[in-house]
């Protein structure tokens, strides 16, 4: 089983001994979110729950036009990737995610 993080769960077992996923987010309702992190079903319930909370456009100012983050964050918020399965679009968030880390990796002074 893959390990990822997630921005606002937390994920933690319960006094029962019970693996708990809980959508926190500050100023909002706290929501246990069923199922495993990963499924269609738990990624469906945690996208709606961050559209609901006003998304996660976190650091969207800072990008500079024309860069390839600009690019995958343009990706994200066109309606041929919000089509696809929500299996895929984890897929495809984890690849554009290394392709980001490797593009800014060459930009970074070699020490």
């Amino acid at each position: 089983m893959a390990i990822f993080k997630l921005d606002y769960v937390h994920t933690f077992y319960d006094a029962r001994g019970k693996l708990r996923h809980v959508f926190r987010r500050k100023g909002y309702q706290r929501v246990t979110i069923k199922g495993r992190p990963g499924t269609p079903e738990f990624m469906e319930h945690y996208h709606a729950l961050l559209n609901k909370t006003g998304g996660l456009d976190i650091g969207a100012s800072r990008l500079k036009a024309g860069s390839i983050d600009a690019l995958i964050l343009r990706y994200y918020q066109s309606d041929s990737f919000k089509a696809l399965a929500k299996a895929t679009q984890v897929c495809r968030a984890a690849d554009l995610g290394s392709l980001s880390r490797l593009q800014n990796a060459k930009r970074s002074p070699v020490r």
